[in-house]
This record gives C-alpha cells, structure tokens and sequence, in this order.
C-alpha cells in the first residue's frame, strides 16, 4: 500500500521541538493515516480521527548553529557512511562509564573509533564503515591525519534509538559539529541530527 494517500510538497526549511512532535506522534494509532500540514503562516497541524496538534514552526535562523572548536582546523570536514547495526553498538555502555565520549575518524582504517573513559571503567568501540572522505587544509598531512571531537553520550544515547539497524547512516563533521542523517519511507524523507561538540570535556 502507498505510504501516502495524498502528497503535496515544495522545498522549504523549518525548525521544531522535536520533544514535543515525538510525544504526539507516540498518541497516534499508527494503522491508520494521518494529516500532517504546514501553512502559509508555519502552523504545523497534525490530525487523526481522534486527535489534533498545532504548533508553529521555529524559525531556523533562531537555531544555534554552534562552530566550537580550534580554529586553525575550521575547515576540516569528514563524511562516512555506517550501516545503522553497526553504529556504536557500545553505546549505552559508554554512557554508563562516562558523560562524554570522543569519535576520531580514521580514513586509513576505515574506521571510526568511539572512546569513553571514567573514574574505574574505559572503553574503546571500532565502527567498521562502508565509505569515507575527508578534507583538510593541510593536505600533504591527509594521510596521517586523524579528525576527533568530543560529544555528549546522553544526546548521542537519544539519536542512536531512533535510528533503524537496516539504515544507511551518512555522518560528516565539520567545525566541530557532527551531523547524523539517513533516508525515510523509500528515501522520499531525510532524518536529520546536528550535534555540537562538548565545550572543555576531560579528554577520554
């Protein structure tokens, strides 16, 4: 059966709580289908037989659009495709250890490593990924050269749920933010998360 009984779409770009849409979506029969409409004005309505939400879109340009980090390697950016199994499976366990985790990409392994250490614990996850770039401004070091950042664990646990094991996952860094995206309802749709780096975390 089609996913949509009626589509009608134009290119634009909103923002939401997606605290809020998420409690929503889980009131939701999900037999049966649903309207979902954003007017002229931004309202965001959502309605079933049973049940009706409407809220305004945020405005994108009010969203932080974080850019932490040193500088001198602003440019840098990295981008890599991960089956959705196999992304940081040691996640939670991670979280249990440590508030905040490091991920260094590593284009000669083909790899992403995830590192938490606490007080007594510490771990080390090797993400096996299917395709890798990376750019530097350095570029005679590019085959040295390692990109790491550190990120919380609680906002990571969160996103990490939410993705499907069967999921080809796109994640890119560049300054400093780390964006986790992938394809919805026959790639007619796109999820995606953007993640600012943690501001002065113990390095793990």
């Amino acid at each position: 059966s089609s996913l949509f009984r009626n589509l009608s779409i134009t290119d634009s770009k909103i923002g939401i709580c997606p605290e809020n849409l998420l409690s929503v979506v889980q009131l939701l029969d999900n037999s049966l289908y649903v309207d979902l409409c954003i007017d002229s004005i931004d309202k965001i309505t959502i309605r079933s037989d049973d049940l009706k939400y409407e809220t305004y879109a945020i405005d994108p340009k009010y969203i932080r659009n974080a850019d932490i980090g040193n500088k001198e390697w602003s440019e840098n950016s990295v981008c890599a495709k991960v089956t959705g199994a196999n992304l940081f499976r040691g996640l939670n366990l991670a979280d249990k250890i440590a508030t905040h985790c490091k991920l260094e990409f590593c284009p000669n392994d083909s790899s992403i490593v995830l590192s938490a250490s606490g007080d007594t614990d510490n771990l080390k996850e090797y993400v096996p990924v299917d395709d890798m770039h990376i750019n530097i401004n350095r570029p005679e070091e590019n085959a040295f050269m390692k990109i790491n950042n550190h990120y919380p664990l609680d906002y990571l646990c969160e996103i990490h749920e939410l993705i499907p094991d069967t999921a080809t996952v796109d994640l890119s860094l560049k300054q400093s933010l780390l964006t986790i995206s992938y394809p919805i309802v026959h790639n007619v749709g796109n999820i995606c998360f953007t993640l600012a780096e943690s501001i002065n975390p113990q390095d793990p």
